[in-house]
């Protein structure tokens, strides 16, 4: 009785202090509700329209004092002082609520991470996207690395000298508690996780990278790493927490593995690369940006419309041009960017290795000029339409038919090789690898009915079999030849067999003849005459011709075989239609066969048989002679196969044939199953001789 008094006292004391808990867990919640509130509405909309309302009043006075053509000029000023705005209030927001950050540990939702939300929130969306904005009209301030490498600093990040790390929101809001040494190579969309959240508070980790390192793209280091001077963090790595990392180790998927690398600096160089890759590259969109204006100013010198307080229809004229320059303008303003960059800087990507840093400068200048700005104007709006294949291949890279792309990042586009009936998704296609030293262009090909799923990557000299599926946040070893079956992880590795191909529907009608507008106007008139030719029974039923009428027409073309297979009558097993193929013309050379309307069906049904009495084929098989793809016409009107095509297939037996049509470009429909006459049979193709 003693021992269970002492027990409930004990829980209820429990109770008390789990209850109190609560109630103080609650109140911080509330706390930073009340925060996020004030944060998201009202110290952002009001930051944000100071900052638009001082890019309008310089950009005004720049207008009034020098006009359309001075501002074109001058353009990138008024977002270089908005940005400057945006950078120095932050800074001064990060000094004032969290000071110098030290390591340690804090309550979630506590004061500490309500202020810290701040200055996040000001890091992300002020400060980042005015960098970002007078960066696309070619500030030279903000595309200066040692103006990001200043930003950096003054949030704390300590960047040691020619170290090349590009801004990111996950490195500049680990403010003080980052150390990164000299003549560093950090590639693109490197992730620091400096912050976690562990038992109900939010924790602050140091990571420090000593000289001489070198980061992949896409890696992740978590908080509590060290590399040491020399050490590397392969591309799609993560360093996991608490790893020390040495100058003769590489950290590659989540494993350390020793390895002997160059100990040659390249970052000095790489340095100078990179501003001068990002000076030309301002250059250009500064000139783009300038001639746009200039454009604007030649062809509408003085506003077509006058706002006016009372005058609604102008406020709407202006809501409207506004919200087409954005949904259309913009992309096709990124577009012609992009395209002009490609070909005026570089022309056409070839394959090579090279290590003097001058023959790449312009290819880093392109990929620096539209890695921003198709971002967001191109994959972004264009994402997963056909208007991103139709860019890629005006760019050059080779693509095939029925490929579907959704906001994929292609670098050097010539040198993408991407197969038929092929789909990548969000994922990243980068010919080019860049170390320390060198820097080597090789070909990425993709075969056909392949899938890339999202965060996908493949460098140069990877290489995709027909069939071959990587699964969502996978890369390969550099040079890997990937069989068909399904590949997952990093370094990636063949996990399971190819799947098989899903049942593929039609598409949407609406999509077919939006995608073929001419074949629209024949396909509605046949439409028409077909079923009102079946429902008056206008024709009569189709016969076969006369075979001698048939050698008489062809007189003139050598004598070929058919093959056996494909001789004969055959009769449909649920209609009643007979079907020969001796009345064609064949080609042995092309495997392709002719089929004219009305001779190749004979049928007592006059409605079955309207199709085939206007229908030719023409009918091309696979080497095999077991499968076969026929092209429609009806006259001179070849239909497009996204609206029909014929499909042959051999069946069980030699003696049968499976035939059916595929509409709207969907799986074939089988339509029946023709089976040979057992008194046509021939036994040798040698005794069937007809014209071709």
């Amino acid at each position: 009785e003693r021992c269970q008094d002492d027990i409930l006292e004990s829980s209820l004391e429990k109770s008390k202090l789990s209850f109190h808990d609560n109630e103080k867990a609650h109140a911080m919640y509330s706390f930073w509700q009340h925060w996020q509130y004030y944060t998201l509405f009202v110290l952002s909309p009001y930051f944000s329209a100071a900052l638009f309302a001082n890019a309008l009043y310089i950009g005004k006075l720049i207008l009034d004092k020098l006009g359309w053509y001075g501002l074109s000029l001058l353009v990138w000023v008024p977002f270089t002082m908005s940005s400057i705005l945006a950078t120095v209030l932050t800074i001064i927001s990060k000094k004032l609520l969290i000071g110098v950050v030290q390591p340690g540990h804090w309550e979630l939702y506590g004061s500490f991470h309500c202020r810290k939300y701040i200055v996040d929130h000001l890091v992300r969306y002020h400060l980042l996207f005015w960098l970002w904005l007078s960066s696309l009209v070619g500030s030279p301030l903000t595309t200066s690395a040692m103006y990001i490498s200043q930003i950096y600093r003054a949030l704390g990040v300590q960047i040691g000298k020619d170290s090349a790390v590009r801004a990111s929101p996950d490195i500049l809001t680990c403010y003080d508690l980052v150390f990164i040494g000299k003549s560093n190579l950090w590639g693109g969309a490197t992730d620091l996780c400096a912050w976690s959240v562990e038992g109900g508070f939010l924790v602050g980790k140091e990571i420090r990278s000593g000289d001489e390192c070198y980061v992949g793209a896409q890696s992740v280091i978590m908080g509590d790493v060290t590399l040491q001077d020399h050490s590397t963090v392969a591309g799609f790595s993560i360093a996991e927490s608490g790893t020390t990392v040495s100058g003769d180790q590489t950290v590659i998927g989540t494993r350390l593995f020793n390895t002997k690398l160059s100990s040659e600096s390249g970052s000095p160089r790489v340095m100078r690369m990179l501003e001068i890759a990002g000076k030309i590259g301002a250059l250009l969109l500064w000139i783009s940006s300038a001639t746009v204006i200039a454009l604007f100013a030649l062809l509408m010198p003085d506003p077509p419309i006058q706002l006016s307080a009372e005058d609604l229809s102008s406020w709407f004229a202006y809501a409207f041009g506004f919200g087409f320059m954005i949904c259309l303008g913009m992309p096709l303003y990124a577009v012609v960017v992009q395209v002009t960059a490609k070909y005026l800087l570089v022309g056409t990507f070839r394959t090579r290795s090279v290590d003097n840093e001058s023959k790449i400068i312009l290819t880093l200048a392109y990929n620096w000029t539209v890695t921003d700005l198709t971002k967001r104007f191109i994959r972004l709006p264009l994402g997963g339409c056909f208007l991103e294949v139709a860019i890629h291949r005006i760019l050059g890279a080779s693509i095939g038919s029925h490929v579907y792309l959704d906001s994929v990042v292609l670098f050097e586009p010539d040198l993408v090789s991407i197969g038929d009936h092929t789909s990548l998704n969000k994922s990243t296609l980068s010919p080019h690898q860049i170390t320390k030293t060198r820097a080597e262009f090789s070909m990425v090909k993709i075969g056909s009915f392949c899938t890339l799923g999202v965060e996908a990557t493949l460098h140069g000299r990877d290489s995709l079999e027909d069939g071959t599926q990587m699964s969502g946040m996978t890369m390969a070893m550099i040079g890997t030849r990937m069989k068909a079956g399904v590949w997952s992880g990093y370094p990636a590795k063949r996990t399971g067999p190819r799947k098989s191909d899903p049942p593929r529907p039609s598409l949407p009608m609406w999509y077919v003849f939006l995608t073929n507008p001419i074949s629209s106007f024949p396909c509605l008139f046949w439409s028409i005459y077909l079923s009102l030719e079946a429902l008056f029974r206008c024709g009569s039923p189709p016969r076969f011709p006369d075979y001698h009428e048939r050698e008489q027409e062809h007189c003139d073309v050598s004598n070929l075989t058919l093959p056996s297979s494909l001789m004969g009558t055959f009769s449909s097993e649920d209609l009643p239609v007979k079907f020969r193929f001796e009345h064609g013309r064949w080609n042995d050379r092309l495997r392709w066969l002719r089929l004219d309307a009305g001779t190749y069906i004979e049928s007592d049904d006059a409605v079955f048989g309207v199709w085939c009495r206007w229908a030719n084929y023409d009918i091309e098989f696979n080497p095999s002679l077991t499968e076969a793809e026929g092209q429609v016409s009806f006259g001179c009107w070849r239909v497009p196969r996204t609206i029909v095509s014929l499909r042959l297939l051999k069946g069980e037996s030699d003696n049968s044939w499976v035939i059916g049509h595929s509409w709207f470009h969907g799986d074939a429909v089988a339509v029946t199953i023709l089976k040979r006459d057992e008194h046509t049979a021939v036994s040798s193709p040698d005794q069937v001789h007809f014209q071709v």
